[in-house]
């Protein structure tokens, strides 16, 4: 019995630890589940921003550039309510297949990352850090045809 209660307490012990004095990785960035799923001539990419939690209130802005005569619609995941913008703009500069994404938050400058997946992509997800002024993000679609 002895043997249990030294062997109980070696594995809560720990535990307790992590738990009175923290433990977490990644302590104090949230994910916004206001972010847009873009589809972009049939191909879908999901935008989410990271945010130290004290600005995840903040209005999120999301610019789309893309080709002249790219399909492009969006939507937010269900349930969800967006805080900020999206705004589409045609551009004679942009590919077809590499569409580009600007984000920015109101406020003060805090740290973002803005993390990009889908199954419209030819790369696998990525990130991309910088500050709430302002982070470009390319976005590598699979091609397509036109």
């Amino acid at each position: 019995m002895t043997s249990l209660r030294r062997t109980l307490g070696v594995l809560i012990a720990p535990l307790v630890l992590t738990l009175v004095f923290g433990g977490t990785a990644d302590a104090g960035v949230v994910w916004c589940v206001k972010d847009p799923i873009f589809e972009i001539d049939g191909r879908v990419v999901r935008v989410e921003d990271f945010v130290p939690i004290e600005n995840a209130n903040a209005p999120i802005h999301f610019v789309l550039r893309v080709a002249p005569r790219a399909t492009v619609s969006w939507h937010l995941p269900e349930g969800a309510t967006l805080l900020g913008s999206v705004t589409i703009v045609r551009d004679d500069d942009v590919p077809r297949n590499t569409p580009q994404l600007f984000v920015r938050g109101e406020g003060p400058r805090f740290p973002m990352r803005v993390g990009v997946s889908g199954s419209g992509l030819r790369t696998p997800p990525y990130e991309v850090q910088g500050n709430s002024h302002g982070i470009t993000v390319p976005l590598r679609l699979i091609k397509s045809g036109g």
